[in-house]
């Protein structure tokens, strides 16, 4: 197939040309940099014109071409202005901290420190020597605030609100409104904004009884938040590592599942070791890049903690409802947290003995180099995956 005709197959899918117009976008900005000697003005006059020439083209591909060529202009047009930074409200602290006090009246610690951290993100009410077992073992991204805790949290909060008489349509409402809350508490860091738009658009989704593409809605994630800030994708490593961990979990890991079918699928073990492996290869180059370490651990603690994760996050919402509506008996407030603090125990001793594993987790020398030769070996195994 021809490049015109390849064109004209993308462009008769709205899908597929709302990817490509949001990755047009995205690539905009990454190359905006080097378009530096280039005037701004002209810059953005040249995408204005494009944009203006593709309401004439009547052609489906060659309005497609334009439409991409415009937003790739957007894209480094918009490199040159200043960032726009998200106001988080004063309140939105003081919540967290009353919500931290509430954790800590169900729960001793470490265990309300860790299970806040777990559901709203954040480690610093965790001793000194856990938060690094955490880095050391891979798992500092449970308490990042990262996607998967949002899609969690909302999961089961949406999963919750449908069965009581507010019903589908309001119960959607609700949990958007309290996602926008969430984002806010847990400190709208890059991960956390980016997994709240993609769970917004599978909320509407939910309105319109219509699926919302992952793919599209991880590009429509990463083309507003680099829209208020592109500084993002070259200075934010939270940013990188969550839209890169997102699209293994979405692409990799259903093919690198299909591999490990000699694992059982109880308990999401082999769900959970091909996600974990998906996001730590495809991760791998930037963590060198920023870090120049590499967990030997991770793929094992992974695979132990990941599958709790859902239940401690659960039963850790349960233990922190009960805290704030039962102040009044503290009894029953402990009976409905002893589940929190189970799996948080269990959960915290697995992280302190794998920590304590001699070389759990190594220096890499010339770890910049050695980062960038590691994208050769991760395309190829693009293009197999692609390929299953």
């Amino acid at each position: 197939m021809g490049s015109a005709s390849r064109l004209e197959a993308l462009a008769s899918s709205p899908s597929k040309s709302l990817a490509l117009v949001l990755s047009a976008f995205c690539l905009g900005i990454a190359l905006g940099p080097l378009l530096a000697v280039v005037s701004p003005a002209f810059t953005w006059i040249v995408a204005i014109l494009l944009a203006a020439f593709a309401l004439s083209v009547r052609s489906r591909s060659a309005l497609l071409a334009c439409v991409m060529a415009a937003a790739f202009g957007f894209g480094a047009a918009r490199t040159f202005a200043p960032a726009l930074a998200i106001p988080v409200p004063p309140e939105a602290a003081a919540l967290r901290e009353w919500i931290g006090q509430r954790m800590a009246a169900a729960l001793p610690e470490p265990y309300a420190g860790f299970l806040t951290g777990l559901i709203f993100g954040g480690s610093s009410a965790l001793p000194d020597g856990l938060r690094e077992a955490f880095r050391t073992t891979g798992l500092s991204h449970i308490l990042s605030a990262s996607g998967s805790n949002v899609a969690l949290t909302t999961f089961i909060f949406f999963n919750f609100v449908i069965t009581t008489p507010l019903g589908r349509r309001w119960g959607t409402r609700v949990t958007a409104a309290l996602l926008l809350l969430y984002v806010f508490v847990a400190g709208a860091g890059a991960a956390i904004v980016r997994a709240a738009i993609m769970g917004s658009v599978v909320l509407l989704g939910e309105t319109m009884r219509r699926r919302a593409s992952p793919h599209n809605a991880l590009l429509l994630a990463a083309t507003l938040m680099l829209a208020f800030d592109p500084t993002l994708l070259r200075e934010d490593i939270g940013f990188q590592l969550s839209i890169a961990a997102t699209y293994a979990m979405m692409a990799w890991a259903g093919p690198v599942g299909e591999r490990l079918a000699f694992l059982p699928e109880r308990f999401g073990l082999r769900e959970s070791l091909a996600g974990s492996l998906a996001a730590i290869a495809i991760t791998m180059p930037i963590v060198l890049w920023h870090f120049g370490t590499v967990s030997l651990i991770a793929p094992i603690a992974n695979l132990v903690v990941l599958p709790l994760v859902p239940y401690a996050i659960a039963s850790g919402i349960i233990a922190l409802a009960a805290s704030i509506t039962l102040q009044t008996l503290p009894t029953l407030i402990t009976l409905l947290a002893l589940p929190a603090w189970a799996l948080s125990s269990l959960m915290l001793h697995v992280v302190s003995w794998l920590d304590a594993v001699p070389h759990a987790s190594v220096s890499v020398p010339n770890a910049r180099v050695l980062a960038l030769i590691s994208t050769v070996p991760l395309l190829f195994l693009w293009r197999r995956l692609r390929s299953v």
